[in-house]
C-alpha cells in the first residue's frame, strides 16, 4: 500500500481526498457539503445529550427568596399554576434556573419580540444552573446574535457555559461550538478554547474536536508542511482516545499525511510528542509570585515549587518516633494506625512536569527515595503505612489523578489511592473480624471543585484557566455481609434487626456469651474506619472516602478538616467524645507528605498520644477564683515531666487556655494551648508537664478564652510512663 501511494500524483492524492470527503458527506446525509468535515466521523452516546453541569447556583426552594411575591410565584409553578410573564422575569432575575428556562420557552412559544442577546441570557441561566432544556435554546439562539450587540462580559458567560458543557462531553455543546468556531460568529477565533477542550473535555468530545481542528489544517493546505503535521498531531489525540470504530480510518488518513510528508507510515514519534506540547495560557511570573510559587508543565498542568518540586522533606527521627508512641497508644485503645502519607504531585505525575524540572533540582529517583525512606523507617518502628504511590502508578495513562490547575487528586487518583489504603486494611489481623458491606458507588452528575490555587493562577494568566470540571461520585451501602438487613416495618411485618430467625431468643447486640443488655457501658463500639487528614481527605468532589468503603468493605467515617495541616484533624477527633467513648477499629490517617510534623513543636503529637491513651483517670481538685474567671489547684509533688494535665472546660468552644504553674519559690511560668479557628472544638485539652523545674510545680492556674462551663474537671495522667 505504501508503495502505491508513493507513485501517487499530487491530483490523484486529493482526489482521493475528495472522495474520502464525498463518501462522509454521503454517509452524514450532506452530499452538498463543502470542504473535509473529519469530526463527522465522531460518534457520541444518545445519553450523553442528558449530560447537565452546573457552574452557577440556582434557587433551590422558597426558603432561598426573601420576597413574598417571587415566594408566591415560585409556589404557583410548582403547583402549574398560571405566572405572568413580569413574575417569571422577577424570579429568573433572582437567580431561578427553572424560571429561567421557563420564560425563555414563553418568549419563543408566544412569538415575543425579545432581542436574540436577551434570549440568550435566560437560556444561558437555565443552562448554568443545571438544565440541558437550556443548553439547547442557548445553543439556537446564539447564531443569531450580532456580536456587537450584546456585552462582552455577557458573551464571556455564555461561552464559558457552552465551553463547560463540551468539556462535560454533552454532543449538543460540542457541535455548537465547532459550529460557531467555522463561523466566527458569535465568539469570535476560539482555537484556544478548543485546545484546551483537548486535554481536558472527556474522550467523545477531545475525539471530535481534534477531527475538527485536523479538517481545518488540512483544508488550509497540502502543500503546508507545517499544516500536515499539525493536522496529524490532531488526528494523533483523535486516533489515541477515538472509539474503535474510528481507528481505522483515521490510521489510514495519518497514513496519507505521512506519505505526503516523505516518511513511512510509522514515522510519526515527533508528532505524537507534539500532541502533548505544553498549553499557552499566557501565564506569567509565576516562578516569583509571593502567595503561591509554581511552575506550568505540559497539558496545562501547574505544579507548586515548594511542596511539589522541592524534594527535602523533613521527617526527623524524632517525628518517627512519636507517630510510633501514638500508634502504641492507639492499639491499647484497639485501634490500628494506618499512616497514609500523601506523594507530591511532581511524583505522581512526573509526565508532565516542565523540561526544566531538573535544573530546578527536581530528581524523581531521589524524590522516590526520599518518600520510601520515611515509610521505612516508619513501618521499622511498627507504624502500619500505606504507600499510596503504588495506586496512584496504577492510573490510567488518560487520565489524570491530580487536577491541573489544584493541589489535589481527581476523582480517578483519589480511588486509586483508597485501593491501595484498601489492601493495607485487608492485611491487618483484625480486618476478618470486622463485619463487611457490599458498597457501590455510581455517578452523581458533573460538578466543579473549589480550587484556591486556580484562583491564585488566574490572577497571573492572560488566557481563563479551565474550571475543575469532573464527574463526582456517591457511594452507598448494598448490603452487609453475614447479617440481615434492617427492616423498620413499613410492610406490617415484624421489626426485624438482623438477629436472623432466633425466635424468642434474647436481644444479643454483640457482648458475647450470655452478656445483658448493657446501656451504660463505658465504652459502645466504634466506627469500622475513622478517617482523619486534610483536605485531600475532605475534597468532596473526590469522593475519596466512599472510594475506601468501596474497596475495603468497611463503614468509613469522615473526620478530616480543610487547612487542618499536621494535627487539625487528629486533635480535633482524638480529644472528642466520639473517640475517648467508642474507638475505630482502624485510624486512617492521610497526610501530605510535605508536610513538616515538627514544624510547630511537639506539644500536639504529645497532647495526641495522651489521649489515645485514655488513661487520665487520676482527679486533681480545683477551685474557681472569687470572680469565677480561673481555676486553682494544687499539684500532687509526685507529678513530674511524664504527666499530663487534662482539662475539660465544659464550654465546648473554648479555643485556648493558659495555664499558670507556679513553685513553691514562687516563680512562674505560663503554657498556652491555642486551637486554630478551623479545628472542630471541645473544650478538651491535654499540658504536658514539661518544661518546668526540677522539683516541678506546685500550683497551676488555669484561664479560658470563655467562661468555663458549670462542670469543669481536671485529671492527671501518664504520658511515657517508665
Amino acid at each position: 500500500m505504501r508503495e502505491l501511494l508513493r507513485g501517487l500524483t499530487i491530483g490523484q492524492l486529493c482526489w482521493i481526498l475528495a472522495g474520502i470527503a464525498t463518501a462522509l458527506a454521503v454517509a452524514t446525509g450532506s452530499a452538498g457539503a463543502q470542504g473535509l468535515d473529519l469530526s463527522r466521523l465522531a460518534s457520541h452516546d444518545p445519553a450523553a445529550r442528558r449530560i447537565a453541569v452546573t457552574i452557577a447556583p440556582s434557587i433551590q426552594s422558597a426558603a432561598d427568596l426573601s420576597s413574598p411575591a417571587l415566594i408566591e410565584t415560585r409556589r404557583r409553578m410548582a403547583r402549574k399554576q398560571p405566572v405572568t410573564i413580569d413574575a417569571l422575569r422577577a424570579l429568573a432575575d433572582a437567580g431561578d434556573g427553572i424560571a429561567a428556562l421557563a420564560l425563555a420557552r414563553r418568549f419563543v412559544e408566544e412569538q415575543r419580540r425579545v432581542r436574540p442577546e436577551n434570549l440568550a441570557h435566560y437560556f444561558g441561566l437555565a443552562a448554568a444552573t443545571g438544565r440541558v432544556g437550556g443548553l439547547i435554546g442557548l445553543t439556537e439562539v446564539l447564531d443569531k446574535i450580532a456580536p456587537d450587540t450584546a456585552s462582552p462580559a455577557r458573551m464571556a458567560l455564555l461561552k464559558r457555559t457552552v465551553v463547560a458543557y463540551a468539556r462535560a462531553g454533552n454532543p449538543i455543546a460540542v457541535d455548537a461550538l465547532l459550529r460557531f468556531d467555522r463561523t466566527g460568529r458569535p465568539f469570535g477565533p476560539l482555537d484556544e478554547d478548543l485546545e484546551r477542550l483537548l486535554t481536558d473535555a472527556r474522550d467523545a468530545a477531545r475525539t471530535q474536536i481534534a477531527l475538527h481542528l485536523a479538517s481545518a489544517a488540512l483544508d488550509a493546505g497540502w502543500d503546508d508542511p507545517t499544516r500536515l503535521i499539525e493536522a496529524d498531531r490532531y488526528l494523533a489525540v483523535a486516533e489515541t482516545v477515538g472509539p474503535v470504530t474510528t481507528k481505522a480510518a483515521i490510521g489510514n488518513l495519518r497514513s496519507l499525511i505521512a506519505v505526503r510528508l516523505g516518511r513511512t507510515p510509522m514515522d510519526r514519534s515527533a508528532d505524537v510528542a507534539a500532541a502533548t506540547r505544553p498549553l499557552d495560557y499566557g501565564c506569567f511570573g509565576l516562578r516569583t509570585d509571593p502567595d503561591l510559587a509554581t511552575v506550568e508543565g505540559d497539558n496545562g498542568t501547574f505544579y507548586r515549587l515548594l511542596q511539589d518540586v522541592r524534594m527535602e522533606r523533613p521527617f526527623s527521627d524524632r517525628s518517627v518516633s512519636q507517630i510510633a508512641d501514638l500508634s502504641q497508644a492507639l492499639a491499647q485503645r484497639g485501634t490500628t494506625l494506618v499512616y497514609a502519607p500523601v506523594p507530591t504531585k511532581a511524583v505522581a505525575m512526573p509526565q508532565n512536569l516542565p523540561s526544566d524540572a531538573h535544573d530546578m533540582g527536581f530528581d524523581l529517583g531521589i524524590a522516590d527515595a526520599v518518600h520510601s525512606d520515611i515509610l521505612a523507617r516508619l513501618q521499622t518502628a511498627g507504624v502500619v503505612v500505606a504507600d499510596l504511590r503504588t495506586g496512584l502508578r496504577r492510573a490510567d495513562p488518560n487520565r489524570a489523578t491530580f487536577f491541573e490547575t489544584d493541589t489535589h487528586w481527581t476523582p480517578h487518583g483519589a480511588e486509586l489511592a483508597a485501593q491501595a489504603i484498601a489492601d493495607v486494611l485487608r492485611a491487618q489481623p483484625s480486618y476478618g473480624d470486622l463485619p463487611k458491606t457490599s458498597y457501590q458507588t455510581v455517578e452523581a452528575g458533573y460538578g466543579v471543585g473549589e480550587s484556591v490555587m486556580r484562583q491564585i493562577l488566574q490572577t497571573r494568566c492572560h488566557g481563563t484557566l479551565p474550571d475543575m470540571l469532573t464527574m463526582t461520585y456517591e457511594t452507598v451501602a448494598k448490603a452487609a455481609t453475614g447479617s440481615g438487613l434492617l427492616d423498620i416495618g413499613l410492610d406490617d411485618a415484624p421489626l426485624d434487626i438482623g438477629l436472623g430467625d432466633a425466635g424468642e431468643a434474647p436481644l444479643d447486640i454483640g457482648l458475647g456469651g450470655d452478656a445483658a443488655l448493657d446501656i451504660f457501658g463505658t465504652q459502645a463500639a466504634g466506627p469500622q474506619v475513622a478517617a482523619v487528614g486534610t483536605s485531600f481527605t475532605n475534597f468532596e468532589v473526590s469522593n475519596f472516602t466512599g472510594f475506601l468503603a468501596q474497596h475495603s468493605g468497611l463503614e468509613v467515617v469522615n473526620y478530616a478538616i480543610t487547612g487542618g495541616r499536621q494535627y487539625g484533624a487528629l486533635v480535633s477527633y482524638l480529644t472528642s467524645d466520639e473517640f475517648q467513648t467508642a474507638p475505630p477499629a482502624f485510624l486512617v490517617w492521610e497526610a501530605p507528605i510535605y508536610l513538616n510534623m515538627a514544624q510547630t513543636g511537639d506539644g500536639a503529637i504529645q497532647e495526641l498520644i495522651v489521649a489515645a491513651r485514655g488513661t487520665c483517670t487520676r482527679p486533681i481538685e480545683i477551685e474557681r477564683t472569687n470572680d469565677g474567671r480561673a481555676l486553682v489547684a494544687a499539684l500532687n509533688p509526685d507529678l513530674g515531666p511524664r504527666d499530663t494535665l487534662f482539662l475539660d472546660t465544659d464550654t465546648p468552644s473554648a479555643d485556648a487556655v493558659a495555664f499558670h504553674f507556679w513553685s513553691d519559690t514562687d516563680r512562674l511560668r505560663t503554657k498556652t494551648i491555642r486551637r486554630d479557628a478551623r479545628i472542630r472544638r471541645t473544650g478538651r485539652f491535654y499540658m504536658p508537664l514539661t518544661g518546668l523545674w526540677s522539683d516541678g510545680a506546685s500550683e497551676v492556674e488555669i484561664t479560658s478564652s470563655l467562661p468555663f462551663g458549670s462542670n469543669p474537671t481536671l485529671f492527671a495522667c501518664t504520658t511515657n510512663p517508665a
